[in-house]
């Protein structure tokens, strides 16, 4: 960002769902670098902290943790009242989810990976967090596809969502590639990639209703 360009999101509040993984932290650190205030839901106190001290040391005053589960709708619903409670207003919410393949076992026998599991946690997001946000505002699917193709039971709970808000706040779908290397390739993807979700939730965007398939740079 250069010294005469304003900031995209200066001084907005943006939430980031699954902020403290691999691919929530380019995106938390892109809108920081764009002054935003940024607000990250996680499970334990530890990861916000690893987060925390992973950001240059100018960019960590403005984020701030919420504790609390958001993997289900009762949790979703918990976190969002805290967030609410908490700041005047909310412009943006990007919601991160971790690739499938991570396929995490849960206590009930399930996964998280699994692409039920994501659809589900994108439903209690989005009914716990469209409500709060700013009608000029904006609300990204983060969605993770070794295919490149959307999720069909994600697409539909997205475009239902999109038809009913009516560009009010805005509802996008970002799919990236399933996955994702250690390489130095990797993170110019991911810089690249939280560069354009800042730009894609802040209000110069105006983009709503569509499903962008994110590559990144050409290998070299």
């Amino acid at each position: 960002m250069s010294g005469s360009q304003e900031p995209l999101l200066d001084d907005l509040t943006v939430v980031v769902i699954g902020g403290t993984g691999s691919v929530g932290r380019a995106v938390v650190e892109a809108m920081l670098a764009q002054a935003a205030h940024v607000l990250v839901p996680t499970r334990r106190p530890e990861n916000l902290t690893r987060l925390r001290n992973s950001l240059p040391a100018d960019l960590q005053p403005e984020l701030a943790g919420f504790l609390g589960d958001i993997g289900t709708p009762s949790g979703a619903a918990d976190v969002a009242l805290q967030i609410d409670n908490a700041i005047d207003d909310l412009t943006a919410v990007v919601c991160a989810v971790p690739p499938p393949p991570a396929q995490r076992p849960e206590p009930d026998g399930g996964h998280r990976g699994r692409p039920e599991s994501v659809v589900r946690l994108h439903a209690a997001v989005m009914d716990a967090f469209l409500p709060l946000i700013d009608p000029n505002g904006s609300y990204t699917a983060l969605h993770c596809a070794s295919d490149g193709e959307a999720n069909s039971d994600l697409a539909h709970l997205i475009q239902r969502n999109w038809r009913a808000t009516r560009g009010r706040p805005r509802i996008n779908q970002v799919i990236i590639p399933g996955q994702l290397g250690n390489d130095e390739h990797t993170r110019q993807q991911l810089r690249m990639l939280g560069d354009y979700l800042a730009w894609l939730a802040s209000p110069a965007s105006g983009s709503h209703g569509h499903t962008i398939r994110f590559h990144g740079p050409p290998a070299q």
